[in-house]
């Protein structure tokens, strides 16, 4: 029982980052789409890493560090996509 409690208590303290890991998911999509894996490579690579160890602390249950990578992979995709948008013009 005291188990139980605590493992509802953690997870409570850090909740699921479900709207980071979609923010990060889209904005890398949209990097995609403006072509940043041509023309801005090393954010956009360094964005897909951010996700993928955002996905698996989720996996492993640590939320906190899962939100942090979110965060940050949809960032480094953002200035992938703005890169991107730049080169195009």
């Amino acid at each position: 029982m005291l188990a139980m409690t605590t493992a509802w208590l953690m997870a409570c303290a850090n909740p699921i980052p479900v709207q980071e890991m979609s923010n990060a998911r889209q904005t890398l999509q949209a990097a995609k789409d403006a072509r940043a894996q041509v023309f801005a490579p090393g954010r956009y690579s360094e964005a897909q890493v951010l996700l993928e160890k955002a996905a698996k602390q989720l996996n492993d249950g640590d939320y906190y560090r899962a939100k942090e990578f979110a965060v940050e992979a949809k960032l480094v995709a953002s200035q992938a996509h703005r890169a991107a948008l730049i080169h195009q013009k």
